[in-house]
């Protein structure tokens, strides 16, 4: 069945109405697709060498020492746990504030990447 666009678009008086719309398509294609649009896979790893195709969301639980490092491009951005797992972690990246990661919870950090520098926030930790 074909859709009338302007017919439908013909009641909308303002750009939250299109919105509107626009969100009950995707809900629709959501179904659709087993659910898929909207949710994140979280990717869990014991591996410090992440790579963003893995995911936006990553958890890292050490297994021994390692050095930090992001595949990432410009504008990207990377939601990270991590899990110090009584092992130690060298972050080469530049801070956004002063932290240290701690041991005995999951550390909540933050990567992005500007131009060649890829940054690092945290959060803090969590039990």
């Amino acid at each position: 069945m074909a859709t009338n666009w302007d017919s439908i678009l013909s009641n909308t008086n303002n750009l939250n109405d299109v919105l509107s719309i626009l969100k009950k398509i995707l809900a629709q294609m959501g179904d659709a697709n087993g659910g898929l649009i909207g949710e994140e896979i979280v990717f869990n790893t014991t591996n410090p060498s992440l790579n963003i195709n893995n995911g936006t969301i990553q958890i890292l639980t050490l297994i021994e020492d390692g050095t930090l490092i992001a595949s990432l491009q410009s504008g990207q951005s990377m939601t990270l746990l991590i899990d110090l797992n009584g092992f130690n972690l060298n972050i080469p990246f530049k801070k956004t504030q002063d932290f240290t990661l701690t041991n005995g919870g999951k550390n909540l950090c933050v990567l992005f990447k500007i131009g060649d520098d890829v940054y690092i926030t945290s959060g803090g930790a969590f039990l």
